[in-house]
């Protein structure tokens, strides 16, 4: 299983209001070629994209991608204590591993790809040991 890590500048969606997305790619056939002519290759790959904060819900929502170029992975906000760089990433593990027993629900397997996206911006909150991140995750399943 692969373990990948991106990071999303978060900063304008912050500004706007508006709740920042990671657009993930999904892989070209093995060669890479898209293009044949007037045809073009299929991407390949089944994604589960979280769509929903995993941490304090009763339900947890998901969304899986089998067609098109890209999954929308959403970029969700949790307050993390303590803080720090290492808290920041801990915590993606923890959203991922509790994502991953919410999975179990829907699908059973090994993931063959984690794709966990952090946010680039941290926020200090009032409590001086407490931060709002923002954590996206992925599976891609086949």
């Amino acid at each position: 299983m692969e373990f990948e890590v991106r990071w999303v500048d978060v900063t304008q969606n912050l500004l706007d209001g508006v709740q920042p997305v990671y657009l993930l790619s999904r892989p070209l056939p093995a060669g890479g070629a898209r293009h044949y002519g007037q045809s073009e290759a299929a991407r390949e790959g089944e994604f589960w994209s979280l769509q929903t904060p995993v941490v304090g819900v009763r339900e947890v929502g998901w969304s899986v991608v089998r067609t098109g170029d890209h999954v929308r992975v959403p970029v969700n906000a949790y307050q993390i204590s303590p803080s720090g760089p290492s808290s920041v990433l801990g915590f993606g593990v923890q959203v991922g591993v509790l994502a991953l027993a919410s999975l179990r629900e829907q699908w059973y397997g090994k993931p063959r790809q984690v794709i966990l996206v952090l946010g680039s911006v941290v926020h200090t909150l009032p409590d001086p040991d407490t931060v709002r991140a923002y954590v996206g995750l992925a599976f891609r399943t086949k």
